[in-house]
């Protein structure tokens, strides 16, 4: 991989990582909004961010255990994004929810162009 690219991907990475970050605030927020008694208010806050953080590590972060074809994985990217940006639009306004939204689908879509081969370790064993 070229140089810039390596740099691109790099930065890219450091804004994802806080984008992952703002999803799972955005999450808790919708999440809370969700409830219509205290205890469901937490019950919801907790379990949508806890089911982000079981699919991404599972599927979309860089040591995923389920290497998805990108396509898959970037829909999956949008749903968790768009339902943080939902929720983060709820909290704090459209305007916040929408530009979380915009930046967090070209960081998704940058970081597929961008990201190093991954070895199935099916060449490796020949």
């Amino acid at each position: 991989m070229a140089r810039p690219l390596r740099v691109t991907h790099a930065l890219n990475s450091v804004l994802r990582f806080g984008l992952e970050l703002t999803a799972l605030y955005g999450l808790a927020r919708l999440g809370q909004s969700l409830g219509s008694s205290a205890i469901s208010k937490l019950a919801w806050l907790c379990a949508l961010p806890s089911v982000m953080v079981l699919l991404w590590g599972a599927f979309v972060s860089p040591k995923a255990r389920v290497r998805l074809p990108i396509w898959l994985r970037l829909a999956l990217e949008l749903v968790l994004f768009g339902a943080a940006a939902r929720g983060i639009g709820a909290a704090h306004g459209v305007t916040w929810g929408f530009g979380f939204l915009v930046v967090s689908t070209l960081s998704s879509w940058l970081n597929a162009a961008t990201a190093p081969p991954v070895s199935t370790g099916a060449a490796d064993a020949d």
